[in-house]
């Protein structure tokens, strides 16, 4: 059984959405390794500071490691700078798995571009 332990667990409460009650958030939560890589899953918007927050742990885990794992299944939206920064990782000896359909289709999309 893999322990998690949440590390980033932040609101951000954006535009229209905060009229309606609605919260973007993104959780990063270490869940082991894999392949003897560090991974880390990822739940909710990858959008707004958290792309910077999301950057910042990586480049960190990186410089300790040889490579990195982002589990992407629990991951609903991601906005162009996120996409922008995922495409910049996977150059960077990072795994993207388990992504949705719908993430995986906005990263084949931001690829043609």
């Amino acid at each position: 059984m893999t322990n998690v332990v949440p590390l980033v667990w932040r609101l951000l409460y954006t535009g229209s959405r905060e009229r309606q009650g609605h919260q973007s958030m993104l959780r990063i939560s270490e869940t082991g390794f894999e392949q003897e890589k560090p991974m880390l899953s990822l739940e909710g918007h990858i959008m707004g500071p958290w792309v910077e927050e999301l950057r910042q742990y990586c480049d960190r885990l990186l410089s300790e490691s040889d490579g990195l794992v982002l589990d992407l299944a629990e991951v609903a939206y991601v906005n162009r700078d996120g996409l922008e920064l995922l495409r910049t990782l996977c150059r960077r000896r990072v795994t993207l798995s388990n992504c949705t359909p719908f993430v995986a289709e906005q990263l084949k999309q931001a690829a043609s571009c």
